[in-house]
């Protein structure tokens, strides 16, 4: 029903097709990207080419490095969106960071 109404929208139909290529992510989970941060994708892609895999300041100071992407997917929380970085366990790159996403 709600992928019914975004693509009655050329531009949302747009940005819930690149939510949706990325992998990992299913079309539930981008319509809820969609819908609870609406200005994503219109950010030329910026989160989805994102380095992950470096070393990152954390905030309890604890070294961590990412790696490839290989969880289930994003997490969606108010308007952040969580990604687990490197939790490769057969193929991919390890590490062991979760990255936080925010709207500027």
């Amino acid at each position: 029903m709600l992928e019914q109404e975004i693509r009655k929208h050329d531009d949302l139909a747009e940005r819930l097709d690149l939510i949706a290529s990325v992998d990992g992510i299913g079309l539930k989970t981008a319509i809820v990207i969609l819908v609870r941060i609406p200005e994503i994708g219109r950010l030329s892609g910026e989160l989805w080419r994102y380095d992950t895999a470096r070393t990152f300041d954390t905030v309890n100071k604890v070294a961590a490095k990412g790696g490839s992407i290989m969880a289930p997917g994003p997490t969606v929380a108010g308007s952040m969106v969580f990604v687990g970085s490197g939790y490769s366990t057969i193929a991919g790159q390890p590490g062991n960071v979760l990255l936080a996403f925010a709207p500027d």
